[in-house]
């Protein structure tokens, strides 16, 4: 049996709760494990946690210190061309 598709809120709640489970039970984290669990597709699980893995990388501080001293050397004319 197919089920109705989700909303735009329930999706987003989805991918709270898939997030949040994914981090706070290391031993059952599997995508197939998390498909059965939360009655979604294996894709769409790896969608959400790719992007809150990209989103995480992002907001990282040693990110944010590689983009910040990268913007000093280019206003300083300092960078190396390869």
């Amino acid at each position: 049996m197919r089920r109705k598709n989700r909303t735009k809120e329930e999706f987003e709640i989805l991918g709270k709760e898939l997030i949040d489970y994914y981090f706070n039970n290391p031993h059952a984290n599997s995508s197939k494990y998390m498909s059965e669990k939360f009655d979604v597709d294996e894709v769409s699980i790896r969608t959400i946690l790719s992007k809150e893995f990209k989103r995480r990388y992002d907001n990282s501080l040693s990110r944010k210190f590689l983009k910040y001293e990268l913007c000093n050397k280019e206003q300083s004319g300092q960078t190396k061309s390869i």
